[in-house]
């Protein structure tokens, strides 16, 4: 849970980790501390639950996101200039 103003301000979900898989969670949190934000516990509640709904399809391998998270890091965590940079097509 997050202050969705300060969400829009700092980070909000970054595009570039799209059509692949892995690190855009463990990338957003480091990305909300950088930009000031703290990190609580609210213990052992489950605010959600795994429905178990899975594309077993889907290309699970970390290697393309977890480079992209590295790169991002090393490069200093520079605010994307537009809200939406992926290329999107109907099908």
């Amino acid at each position: 849970m997050v202050n969705l103003e300060r969400f829009k301000s700092t980070c909000m979900y970054d595009e570039d980790f799209a059509g692949h898989y892995g690190y855009e969670d463990l990338y957003l949190p480091y990305v909300w501390e950088f930009f000031g934000g703290k990190r609580q516990v609210f213990g052992n509640t489950a605010y959600f639950t795994d429905q178990k709904n899975k594309t077993m399809s889907l290309n699970r391998s970390l290697e393309i996101n977890k480079l992209l998270a590295h790169q991002k890091i090393s490069d200093g965590i520079k605010k994307p200039k537009n809200l939406i940079r992926f290329n999107w097509k109907t099908m």
